[in-house]
Parts: C-alpha cells; sequence; structure tokens
C-alpha cells in the first residue's frame, strides 16, 4: 500500500500542472485577437473551395466567402483586408474572376463572422476541361493580424468538358442488342474522342457506325470524317465488339446529336441501332 502511495502524488501532481497549463493557454488563446478564413468544411479546417462551370457556360458563376473573427467580441466593427496571392495563383483577377465586395470584409461588433464576400466567376474566359485556381491571403492591413496557419485560401475554379452519352438498345430485327456509347472533348480544340460498345451482334459480322446532326428521326449530316470510324467485327463465337474514334468536328453541349450502327451484310446495310446523345 504505501508503496502505491509513494507514485501516486508525483503524478497527481503532473495532472495538476498539465491541466493548469492547458488552461493558461485557453486563457491566452481567448485574449488573442486574429483574423482566419472560415472552413467550408470545418470538421477538418480544409481552406479549399470551387466552383465547377458547366461545358460552354457563358452566364457568370457567383461565390461566396468569409472571415472569421478569433477573440474577445468587440463593440465595433473590426475590418479585414485581402488580397490575390499573384505568385501562387493560376486565375488572374479582372480576367477570369473579380470581389463584387471589394477587397474588404467587415465583423460587425460582437460577432465572429464578416459579411458574405462575393466572387464572380466569368465561365467565358475559360476553356473547357481547364482547371485554374487562385490563392487569396488576409494581410497585415487588416484592423486585427491574419493567423499565420489560416490566412491563405485556395479558391479552385473547373470548367467541364463536353460530355455526351447514350444507351443503345437494337431495332425490331436487332431487338436484344444493347450497349452504349460516349463522347467528350474540348471546344476549343474541336477535337472530340468517342468510343462505343454493343453485345448481342450477330457473329462473324462487320458493323460501321458514325455521330450524326440531329435525332435519330432526321436526317443528319455525319459529324467528322465519317469513312474514319473504326468499323466493329465480331469473330466466330463472339457477340461483343467495341471501337473508338477522333471526331474533329465542333459539338456543341445544347446542340442535338445522335449515334447510328449499320450492318454491313450481303444484301446491304440494315440499322442495328440509333441512339439520341445526351449532355450530363
Amino acid at each position: 500500500m504505501h508503496h502505491f502511495k509513494t507514485f501516486r502524488l508525483p503524478a497527481v501532481l503532473a495532472l495538476v500542472l498539465i491541466l493548469s497549463g492547458c488552461f493558461e493557454d485557453r486563457e491566452f488563446m481567448f485574449e488573442e485577437q486574429q483574423f482566419e478564413w472560415t472552413p467550408p468544411n470545418p470538421a477538418n479546417n480544409d481552406l479549399d473551395k470551387g466552383v465547377t462551370l458547366n461545358a460552354d457556360q457563358s452566364e457568370a458563376e457567383t461565390a461566396e466567402l468569409t472571415i472569421t473573427y478569433a477573440g474577445e467580441h468587440q463593440d465595433e466593427d473590426l475590418t479585414a483586408v485581402f488580397e490575390v496571392d499573384t505568385e501562387q495563383s493560376e486565375a488572374e483577377e479582372g480576367v477570369h474572376f473579380d470581389f463584387v465586395t471589394g477587397h474588404e470584409a467587415t465583423v460587425s461588433a460582437n460577432s465572429s463572422e464578416s459579411e458574405p464576400i462575393e466572387i464572380e466567376i466569368y465561365p467565358e474566359e475559360m476553356e473547357n476541361g481547364t482547371d485554374l485556381s487562385a490563392v487569396f491571403e488576409i494581410t497585415d492591413d487588416s484592423d486585427v493580424d491574419p493567423m499565420t496557419n489560416y490566412k491563405h485560401f485556395e479558391f479552385d475554379i473547373t470548367k467541364n468538358d463536353v460530355e455526351f452519352d447514350a444507351e443503345l438498345e437494337g431495332t425490331e430485327d436487332y431487338e436484344d442488342v444493347e450497349g452504349d456509347v460516349s463522347v467528350s472533348g474540348n471546344t476549343s480544340e474541336e477535337t472530340f474522342e468517342a468510343s462505343i460498345s454493343l453485345s448481342e451482334l450477330e457473329e462473324e459480322e462487320t458493323y460501321n457506325w458514325s455521330v450524326h446532326a440531329g435525332t435519330c428521326d432526321d436526317d443528319g449530316d455525319v459529324i467528322g470524317e465519317g469513312e474514319d470510324y473504326d468499323e466493329m467485327e465480331t469473330g466466330e463465337e463472339e457477340t461483343s465488339a467495341s471501337a473508338s474514334s477522333v471526331i474533329d468536328y465542333r459539338m456543341n453541349q445544347n446542340e442535338e446529336y445522335s449515334v447510328r450502327v449499320f450492318d454491313d451484310g450481303i444484301l446491304g446495310s440494315d440499322l442495328v441501332t440509333c441512339g439520341e446523345l445526351e449532355g450530363p
């Protein structure tokens, strides 16, 4: 028993010292006045946020950020000043985005969070399939100092590629045929990657396919070089086929396109399937 008590007293004293030290740190943190960016995901304090723009989007997009004041509430408004860190940023202010509310954010008296900082993003200044980042920094010109670890904020602007997809189902003579097709690309390059896959086809047959302007009910013009599309062939005891091709034609998200597959039989070409491409 005495042996146990001999070690218990130092342990208790150590615990008291640790706890008192923690309370002193908490008091110090409370008295410290600092600005920091408000994390979009408070659970992990991740200072990384952004917007994703649709392909061919032309309308401006608006996003909001806020700045948090850490410290004892004040009886007067506090102002946080921020700027773009041009050395770390890929996106340019005035070209890809602007601060609608300026470069200052106000934390009202007796509050801990600033009024929203509005950012306007300009999709027309970005190519499809690109990703740009902008880094914002709270400066020392603010009413209180910025917190070292949270004075930078990375804002990502992503613009999607143009994408189309279709589920394919066979015509009456090929009612068991099924598959899919996908087309994606960047309109500024006028080059698109198309891939197609079908199953339940006839064995040892050759099939050709093409992308058309318009719906399956339209005659439509072939998009890209039709004769360059890879043919699909099934072998002995093979009823599946797939192919891919490059489409050298500018395709726009808001226009109608379709995919057609034909069976190059001895008696002529029969329509196997026609599917209308749809965007996301």
